[in-house]
């Protein structure tokens, strides 16, 4: 800044500048015109390209009065004035190496990791959210979520002892959730399921002998007379013991099973390598249950293991489809009776609709008689939620939460009719304001919603004497 007479001259650090003036005597002009020249210099530097002027370009300030230049720190530049940039690309991962390790010990591999806090080699598929269930607990439904490292040390500290103690872990998973680890849910559900036993040193035992089991009923089912012909039979024979006539028994019941296959999870893509894998597990169950038999919707029962415990990462999956085949069979000691012909209502499906109907009667009067004026029955829509455990009425991830809490219960029928009822009560306002065809809608097409909160009305529900009162709003 330059001073005199009746001029102040001050230029801008980038050489645009611009000069306050106040009139006065003429010497005040020609220092006014000293300056402006001093000023059209700094802009000639600022447009040369030359290296000398280059390096004097940043704080560039003429001073009026000395007619030179000094240099100072560039001003920062306004953030307005700068056009926005992209952002930065992350860096593409490292390529990950093949395991070429035997998929037998998969399973082994991920309880082994779970003990010891390693990572291991290759991932199972990363477990839904486990938050759905943090706020429930077994003694009260408010109690705080907890983080999920907490949740997952806790975890560790139960699956640590010598023997699990199951009860623990159920109140574990029916307090806090399954942390979202990718070994969390497969091992949750082998000890769940009693596939493992609670003593540690018993499992690599258990999971051979279980495994080999298996595969040997996959070898030994399955009839081929070609292989080893038996004098006498032909492929017309309609004898009991004859291998033909079980040849084409078996391929009949092949094709029944594989068309519900491939109905099961198609917008699924992960699920497309486990298809021949669900198919051999049901074949093997039903030649082992022939009194029983293949039921429609067994396939939806069995299907969430496999997406469970698969990483599809690994080409055989034997080991997986031995763990899903016997965590289904323990979940279908309690849910044959619901696949079986009923003669009564106090048996099988039948009893299980009456039973929803009543505890629906009893929660909330006002809906069911509701649904009784409009002819709805229970069969309607109760009967593909229990035989299903309402896997077509939510998305798989929300399943698989739903399933811990399942898979949790000692008593599994009965904790399902309170989810179920909790689902009907959750969009009680809605219903009571439909006619027969818009409950039906509503009930085949449930809503999207948050499980968590679905469970804790079915808790609630559960563990209080809540009886709904209210009216539609109209």
């Amino acid at each position: 800044m330059a001073t005199a007479g009746a001029y102040t001259v001050v230029a801008s650090d980038a050489g645009g500048g611009h000069v306050a003036r106040r009139l006065g005597a003429a010497a005040g002009a020609r220092r006014w015109r000293r300056a402006h020249e001093q000023q059209a210099a700094v802009k000639a530097r600022w447009r040369c390209g030359c290296c000398a002027c280059a390096s004097d370009r940043h704080g560039l300030r003429a001073s009026g009065g000395a007619g030179g230049l000094e240099q100072r720190a560039p001003p920062p530049l306004r953030p307005s004035l700068l056009s926005p940039s992209p952002p930065a690309r992350p860096s593409p991962p490292p390529p990950s190496e093949p395991d070429h390790s035997s998929p037998s010990d998969t399973i082994s591999a991920q309880i082994h990791h779970a003990l010891t806090g390693q990572q291991p080699s290759a991932h199972l598929p990363l477990s839904p959210s486990a938050s759905s269930l943090s706020t429930l607990s077994a003694a009260s439904t408010s109690a705080p979520p907890i983080h999920a490292d907490s949740r997952e040390e806790l975890f560790r500290a139960c699956l640590r002892t010598p023997t699990v103690d199951v009860d623990e872990l159920r109140r574990l998973v029916w307090a806090h959730g399954i942390p979202p680890a990718p070994w969390a849910r497969p091992l949750a559900w082998h000890l769940l399921t009693a596939y493992l036993p609670p003593d540690r040193l018993d499992w690599q035992p258990t999971l051979a002998v279980k495994r080999a089991n298996y595969w040997s009923h996959v070898a030994n089912l399955s009839v081929d007379p070609t292989e080893r012909p038996v004098t006498g039979d032909h492929p017309l024979s309609d004898a009991h013991d004859s291998q033909w006539k079980q040849y084409f028994d078996d391929c009949q019941l092949r094709v029944c099973i594989r068309r519900d296959v491939e109905r099961t999870h198609p917008d699924l893509h992960s699920f497309a390598p486990l298809r021949d894998a669900l198919e051999r597990i049901l074949f093997v169950y039903v030649k082992l249950h022939p009194t029983l038999g293949y039921k429609q919707g067994m396939n939806e029962l069995a299907a969430p293991f496999l997406l469970t415990f698969a990483d599809t990462r690994v080409k055989d999956l034997s080991d997986v489809e031995a763990d899903a085949y016997f965590c289904f069979d323990s979940i279908m000691i309690e849910m044959v009776s619901c696949y079986e012909p009923c003669n009564s209502d106090v048996t099988g499906i039948a009893r299980q609709l009456r039973e929803l109907q009543a505890l629906l009667r009893i929660k909330d009067p006002a809906l069911e008689r509701h649904f009784e004026k409009l002819g709805i029955d229970t069969r309607f829509y109760g009967l593909r939620w229990i035989r299903l455990w309402l896997m077509h009425e939510f998305h798989v991830p929300d399943c698989l939460c739903l399933w811990d809490s399942f898979l949790t219960s000692e008593l599994r029928l009965p904790w399902i009719r309170y989810v179920c009822v909790a689902m009907v009560i959750r969009i009680r306002e809605r219903l009571l304001v439909e006619d027969f065809a818009g409950c039906m809608k509503l009930l085949l097409n449930y809503p999207p919603c948050d499980v968590s909160e679905l469970l804790r009305i079915a808790d609630r529900l559960r563990t209080s004497n809540v009886i709904i009162v209210r009216t539609a709003r109209r």
